[in-house]
Formats: C-alpha cells, sequence, structure tokens
C-alpha cells in the first residue's frame, strides 16, 4: 500500500469513528481511549516499534485533557565511575522514592522532570532535566540544595529510534464522557497529521518546557500473581509533550477536515 493509500484509508476510518458518534471503552482505566481507537481502527495490541496504522503512529487524546501526550518510552542510562549501571530507574527510587502504603518496603516514584524548571518530589527532594551538548542529565537535590545524584542521563541519539516511529503521526481529537454507571465512552472527531519530527526539534522543545520526562515507579498489585505481587512494577519512562506544543516537534503539520460533505 502506497503512503497515499494508507493515508486516505487512515482518514476514512477515523471519518467512520466520527460518524459513529459515542462509543463504550473497551478497556477501563485511562489506557481506554487509546485502547478502544486501536480497535476500531481494527490493530491488535502489540509492544511492536513499528507504527500503529499502515505506517502512521496514531495517538488519541481527550481534547479537554490537560494531560501530556506520551511520544516513546525509553529508559535513561546511568554511569557511575565510569561504568555503565543497569536499572536507573530503581536507583533512583530506592534513593529518592517514598514507601508504597500498601508495601511500605518498596519505594514508588511518580514524577515529572522539566529543564525549564525544578519539580519538587516528596519533601526531601527536587528534579529538574540538565542538557550538557548531546546529554540530558536527570539531577536531583535533597532540600539544602546539594546534588545527590546527577548519574543518570539520555543522549540525545537515544531518541532517535523513537522519533523514527512517529515519522507520520496522527493526532486524534477525541470528546468524552462518563455515563451514569460510570462507564467512559468517547466520540473520535478530529485528525491532525504531523510529519518529520527531528532530534533537533526534540532538543529545543525539552529546552522551552514543551517536552518532560516522566518517571513511573510503582508496585505490582495482583495478588493471583504470586510472582510480581508486592514487587517494584516499572511502567516505563515516558517522554511527553504538551498538546499545545506536539507541533513544534515536527516539520509538517496536516489539519484534516472530515466535516460531512456539502453538496
Amino acid at each position: 500500500m502506497s503512503e497515499k493509500e494508507s493515508k486516505e484509508l487512515l482518514i476514512k476510518k477515523v471519518k467512520e469513528m466520527k460518524d459513529k458518534g459515542y462509543v463504550e471503552s473497551t478497556r477501563k482505566g485511562d489506557t481506554g481511549i487509546g485502547k478502544t481507537s486501536e480497535d476500531l481502527l481494527g490493530k491488535k495490541e502489540d509492544n511492536l516499534q513499528e507504527p500503529d496504522f499502515h505506517g502512521f503512529e496514531v495517538k488519541a487524546n481527550a481534547k479537554t485533557s490537560p494531560s501530556l501526550i506520551t511520544l516513546t518510552t525509553k529508559a535513561p542510562k546511568r554511569s557511575e565511575d565510569g561504568k555503565n549501571i543497569r536499572g536507573a530507574n530503581s536507583r533512583i527510587t530506592d534513593m529518592i522514592g517514598s514507601p508504597s502504603e500498601e508495601f511500605p518496603n518498596v519505594n514508588t516514584l511518580h514524577t515529572t522532570l522539566y529543564a525549564h524548571r525544578i519539580t519538587q518530589i516528596g519533601e526531601d527532594y527536587t528534579g529538574q532535566l540538565k542538557l550538557e551538548g548531546d546529554t540530558i542529565k536527570l539531577e536531583f537535590k535533597n532540600k539544602e540544595g546539594e546534588i545527590v545524584d546527577d548519574n543518570n542521563y539520555y543522549k540525545l541519539s537515544d531518541f532517535e529510534k523513537g522519533l523514527k516511529k512517529l515519522e507520520k503521526t496522527a493526532f486524534i481529537g477525541v470528546d468524552t464522557r462518563t455515563k451514569e454507571d460510570g462507564k467512559k465512552e468517547y466520540h473520535y472527531n478530529e485528525i491532525e497529521i504531523h510529519e518529520k519530527p527531528t532530534v533537533e526539534k526534540l532538543k529545543e522543545c525539552i529546552l522551552a518546557g514543551d517536552v518532560a520526562i516522566d518517571i513511573r515507579m510503582g508496585v505490582y498489585q495482583n495478588p493471583e500473581n504470586e510472582k510480581t505481587y508486592g514487587k517494584r512494577h516499572d511502567h516505563g519512562t515516558a517522554i511527553r509533550i504538551s498538546k499545545e506544543s506536539k507541533g513544534k516537534l515536527f516539520s509538517e503539520k496536516h489539519k484534516i477536515d472530515i466535516s460531512e460533505d456539502k453538496n
């Protein structure tokens, strides 16, 4: 299928989604909006690194939600005494995280780091992204302002693979509502196609505070799984962008008109 045919098919599918009106979420929780869009597009859920729909990555987000859009997930690297160390997020969480309420012997950490401002982490620590050339450091300080850890980092080149998947990205706007029984419903009714993200634009977005790094370290909560129950759960380190700023990452932006044809 050619790129033109893929684009036309995607737009046709989103138009069909719009015409359906509100549809019930096919999954509970925050990921329902994305999972339901995948189901409507006929995509099977997977963890592959290829784009979602015939060469197009698809991002569905509620139009009224202030939440950031996840671009990709990538754990930071860690270096100690010139040696690369595995498990950067676990080491960060052991150092500055807080005990889980359900499992006090396991530290958890949920924090969003920016380059343009400092993030408060609990009562005792702060965190911030520091750009040095092509290196993005995750810097953590105690309440006295002393650096307690700055050994975790990314190279800008680490994001090239993730940006390649976003080469052609469709952002689908969604209206949401909740029924009396608490179930979520979604109306997928807008589409923008953005193309050609670059590492340089990503760097600019990070410096401006448009892109953040989200560390999400929790605990497995399912008692039926004895192997993982009560153990630390890394939900993935998300590289996220504000909805208002998503266009800054791409060289080309197109809002598609999927309104009814007027004859």
